[in-house]
């Protein structure tokens, strides 16, 4: 199959991507961006950022090659995800495994109803709340904050927020590339890449949308609705697929065109 750079998301692609990465960037987690100096770098700082909105084990696969390039990332795992629970013991592994490499663990979070409020103390004690269940598993603070389906104030806003830093705040967003929903929006990653005129990158890159062959969001998500329903009444893949629909509002598996699940 002629796979083009716009539809390529396997991961030796991404390895090509990363490997760029750790020969022209100077690579730091989230967290660490509280503490780098206000003079321009002399080589450009990358922030590399994996939100695992759907199965922590896809992670394992790309933290490992970040391993080998000598790359810290920032993994943010979820405490409310409809699809996962960070106390079954294959979550558990693969975030101890994680920290064991070198990345960093923070929180991404999905308010849910409480998006729309103008409550911000509201917001801040689902953090709070959030970030002490995260902590009882890795044993560490919590120093990093990613939402799902960001909004004010975390969007475009400060740095810190409640003494943690916010990855989607204006410093942060200045130059920003992401694969959300299996698509960069900016067109090719690697060539914007190349445009080393600015200080700073983050780079958003979700587990879920790679793997060892190209294949697009659709059919990612179908092979993973297939997996995780194995041995399910319909019922239970009825209640399942709505909880992944819901959760990933831009992308449908492929099988929903076909079937009747």
């Amino acid at each position: 199959m002629d796979v083009s750079w716009s539809s390529d998301f396997s991961y030796s692609y991404l390895e090509k991507l990363l490997r760029f990465a750790a020969d022209n960037f100077e690579c730091h987690v989230i967290s660490e961006a509280r503490n780098l100096p206000g003079t321009e770098p002399a080589r450009p700082v990358i922030f590399i950022r994996h939100d695992i909105d759907v199965d922590p084990i896809r992670a394992a696969a790309i933290a490992r090659i970040e391993c080998n390039l000598n790359l810290r990332a920032s993994y943010m795992v979820m405490t409310n995800s409809p699809l996962y629970r960070l106390e079954d013991p294959s979550s558990t592994s693969v975030i101890l495994q994680l920290l064991a490499m070198g990345h960093e663990v923070g929180l991404h979070l999905d308010f849910g109803t409480v998006a729309a409020s103008r409550d911000i103390e509201s917001k801040l004690s689902q953090v709070r709340r959030a970030c002490e269940r995260l902590e009882s598993i890795i044993q560490r603070p919590v120093e990093s904050i990613s939402l799902h389906r960001p909004s004010r104030p975390f969007f475009g806003g400060p740095l810190i927020i409640d003494g943690r830093v916010n990855a989607y705040s204006s410093e942060l967003t200045a130059w920003y590339l992401s694969d959300s929903a299996g698509s960069w929006r900016e067109g090719e990653p690697l060539p914007k890449l190349l445009r080393l005129d600015r200080p700073s990158l983050q780079i958003l890159i979700h587990p879920i949308w790679w793997g060892d062959e190209h294949m697009s969001a659709q059919d990612r998500l179908q092979g993973f609705f297939e997996m995780a329903t194995t041995g399910c009444s319909p019922e239970e893949k009825k209640t399942f697929d709505a909880a992944l629909a819901g959760h990933l509002v831009r992308v449908r598996r492929a099988g929903l065109s076909n079937t009747k699940d």
